[in-house]
């Protein structure tokens, strides 16, 4: 029977808790906090309740199996998570993950351990981000396996990737407005010269474009568009669905999926340019999606890409970005006229303050007025002080 004892070091405290493993050999645990140690031997005694032992924790790796399918059909209540998701999840463990630290049962991953997994992370992920990622994951895992009583604590809760040096926000990249000017001269060029196939092709393309460049909204959120979306008279659109990349695995139904979060879904004004173009579109349109492929089912991205926006920037003379360059060009534009709340609306962001938080540094910074606000505190202090002097 797992038990808890007291002991004193030199100065301090300490609570260990001492259960047995299938030889029956003694183990213990060292805890400073004497709470720690309770929920700790509480999750013992009920682990020998189920007639388990402190030996037979479970590894990492089959509490990230369990994770995984739990996350297919939806973990404690919630809905399942989207197919692109659980493909990245997959990929984060098979890849980088299981290989270090799979065959550890969870009560052992120490700090240590984690630090090590971090460092491995740096080196073979291609960015910070995808890094950050797949260490949240494993936390994922492990505040799960905390859930189900299956650990205590574990060690993985303050550690980052994220290097502690300081320095200047990345700006995202975006385009300028010379470039905008461009790739929209470019637009209009190649919708009315050429073969009456490529001018065909381009005004099939153009309202996905323009669409873009005047909302704000994702390509996944785009390509997710049905003519039922729209106002009668095509100056709004409602946002209420997204589109996924085709993976292995999936059917085309699958693509489609709900927004990130509930302010996602929101309704966008149209300019009169992307009306009629959209007018245009619906006389030949034989799919109730707005942007579909010959099979009549949403287009994928990579075609999209491929076919229409990097022959696009390399006419315009425009070095290439993704289509999220847009997105940040509309969210940068309405920053920097100070329409702050419209910004976050126009986004669909989950709180104003993640707006602020990417696109704060395009605000002009009030330095230029540091000086003007201090002489105005100052002559305010003088005022006081004479009023208190009479």
């Amino acid at each position: 029977m797992a038990a808890l004892y007291k002991r004193k070091l030199e100065e301090r405290t300490v609570y260990r808790v001492v259960g047995k493993s299938v030889s029956g050999k003694r183990k213990e645990k060292t805890f400073r906090s004497r709470s720690e140690a309770k929920k700790c031997l509480a999750s013992l005694i009920r682990a020998e309740e189920r007639g388990e032992n402190w030996v037979e924790q479970k590894s990492f790796l089959e509490l990230a199996n369990e994770y995984m399918q739990a996350s297919a059909v939806g973990r404690d209540g919630k809905r399942p998570l989207e197919i692109s998701t659980l493909h990245a999840y997959k990929h984060y463990l098979d890849a980088f993950i299981l290989p270090m630290i799979g065959d550890i049962p969870i009560g052992d991953l120490n700090r240590d351990k984690l630090i090590e997994l971090i460092i491995l992370l740096k080196g073979k992920c291609k960015s910070v981000k995808t890094a950050e990622h797949a260490l949240n994951l494993v936390k994922a895992i492990l505040n799960w396996g905390v859930d189900r009583d299956l650990i205590s604590k574990h060690c993985a809760r303050n550690l980052s990737v994220q290097p502690n040096t300081r320095g200047p926000k990345k700006t995202p990249g975006t385009f300028s407005d010379d470039e905008m000017r461009r790739i929209y001269a470019s637009l209009r060029c190649l919708c009315t010269y050429g073969s009456q196939r490529d001018i065909d092709r381009w005004r099939a393309y153009a309202p996905l474009v323009l669409l873009l460049a005047t909302t704000g909204v994702r390509i996944s959120e785009a390509l997710g568009l049905r003519w039922e979306d729209f106002s009668e008279d095509y100056s709004h659109v409602s946002i209420s669905r997204r589109v996924d990349t085709l993976r292995r695995g999936m059917t085309q139904e699958d693509r489609v999926g709900d927004l990130k979060t509930t302010n996602s879904y929101r309704r966008l004004a149209i300019v009169p340019e992307l009306r009629e173009l959209l007018v245009f579109k619906l006389r030949t349109s034989q799919s109730p999606w707005v942007f579909a492929s010959k099979s009549g089912y949403p287009k994928h991205y990579h075609s999209v890409r491929n076919h229409c926006w990097v022959p696009l920037l390399e006419h315009a003379g425009v070095d290439h970005r993704g289509f999220h360059s847009l997105r940040h060009y509309v969210a940068s534009s309405v920053m920097l006229e100070g329409k702050y709340l419209e910004a976050f609306k126009m986004l669909g962001h989950h709180t104003a303050s993640f707006t602020m938080t990417q696109y704060g540094h395009v605000i002009d910074d009030g330095s230029d007025r540091f000086s003007e606000i201090s002489n105005d505190l100052l002559d305010k202090f003088r005022e006081q002080r004479s009023e208190a002097v009479l």
